[in-house]
């Protein structure tokens, strides 16, 4: 049997709506299928983004993408000293909401296949 789960969360925080996701794929979680979490402003605000984007399948494979809204930051500390601000981490190549990782030696790509050595009788 296999489930998969799906949250979605709207809230209003000072008149600005945001967007929590979070999915767990059915089946395994693999870097082609990972966990993912999003954290986006709504359209309906004054500037869409997305401020905090993650996405795990294994050790091997972790994303981390933070861009917090500038309007917000520049109102918290009352300066313009910081004009942009993205912080990304990342463990393998993530992209379009899955991980590509062309350096994974054919046995990682190929995980259902036994590599064991075994003794010769």
């Amino acid at each position: 049997m296999t489930f998969s789960i799906e949250l979605n969360v709207k809230f209003k925080i000072e008149n600005e709506i945001y967007t929590a996701d979070l999915k767990l794929p059915s089946g395994e979680i693999k870097p082609a299928n990972p966990f993912r979490f999003t954290l986006m402003r709504e359209a309906s605000s004054a500037n869409q983004s997305v401020l905090l984007e993650a996405a795990a399948s294994d050790d091997k494979h972790i994303y981390v993408a933070v861009q917090p809204p500038m309007d917000k930051i520049k109102e918290s500390i009352n300066l313009d000293i910081i004009e942009e601000l993205d912080i990304k981490i990342a463990v393998g190549e993530y992209k379009d909401g899955k991980f590509i990782d062309e350096t994974l030696s054919f046995v990682d790509k190929n995980p259902e296949i036994d590599v064991t050595p075994k003794k010769l009788k």
